[in-house]
Order: structure tokens, then C-alpha cells, then sequence
């Protein structure tokens, strides 16, 4: 998602663990401290119409999630059949996705502030599921 020039992804968090496999050299890991696969709501009144921008001044730790100067507000969902492949995002859901969780708000932050992201997010087909009307 596109903010002006700015690349605005997902970022679940990071959780760092040392790795026990090292033979005297530091080395660590990083993994997603939350759910990852989410789908984005952009069409209808909860939508792009309703996304919120966020701003605060610019400071010293404007590369991480909590210094980020400006973040937006969005709606989405979890996407439960979204899973891993080999440690990494699975291939990505065609578009609209039909089966996906209750909607949630959730953050996009600027590309550079987040070390694990999800860049590319499915949209989900709001309206368009049977249990919805």
C-alpha cells in the first residue's frame, strides 16, 4: 500500500532468540511475535475511505514501529488458509478472499521502520460472503 512515495507494509511484531547452534559467534533469529496473515479491507464505507493517518514528529528512531512518523489505521482480517511455506509467507491469496476472520484494525508502517513485514496484502471481499447480509 502506497502513502504518497511511501511503501506502507504489516508488520507483526518480532520476537529475537538466540541460536543454541552458534559455536561461539552470535547469531539470532527473528520471528513474528503476532499473526502475519492478514488481508486488507479496501472496499465499501470500512475501507480506504475510512483509513486513518497517523502522524507524530520525526525523531532519532523514526526506523523502528514505535518511531515511526506516520502509520495508517486500517481494517482487515486474518486469513487462516494464508500459512507458511519453508519459514516464509505462503504464496499470496487470489483476491477477493472469501474465508477470513472478523475484522480487526490493525497498522501499516512505513517499509523502513518494520524488520519483518508483509509488503503485499490479499484484499478481502467484504459483502460478497453469504453470512454477511
Amino acid at each position: 500500500m502506497w502513502l504518497g512515495p511511501q511503501l506502507m507494509v504489516y508488520s507483526p511484531g518480532e520476537r529475537w532468540e538466540e541460536s543454541q547452534d552458534a559455536h561461539g559467534h552470535p547469531e539470532w533469529s527473528a520471528s513474528p511475535r503476532r499473526s502475519w496473515n492478514y488481508g486488507i479491507l479496501a472496499e465499501g464505507e470500512l475501507g480506504i475511505a475510512s483509513w486513518e493517518v497517523g502522524r507524530k514528529p520525526v525523531t532519532g528512531e523514526m526506523f523502528t514501529l514505535e518511531g515511526a512518523p506516520v502509520w495508517l489505521n486500517v481494517r482487515g482480517a486474518r486469513i487462516p488458509a494464508w500459512l507458511l511455506r519453508d519459514d516464509e509467507a505462503g504464496p499470496l491469496p487470489d483476491s477477493p478472499v472469501l474465508d477470513y476472520q472478523a475484522l480487526e484494525r490493525f497498522k501499516l508502517y512505513p517499509y523502513s521502520a518494520a524488520r519483518i513485514r508483509v509488503a503485499e496484502l490479499p484484499q478481502i471481499a467484504w459483502g460478497l460472503r453469504a453470512d454477511l447480509h
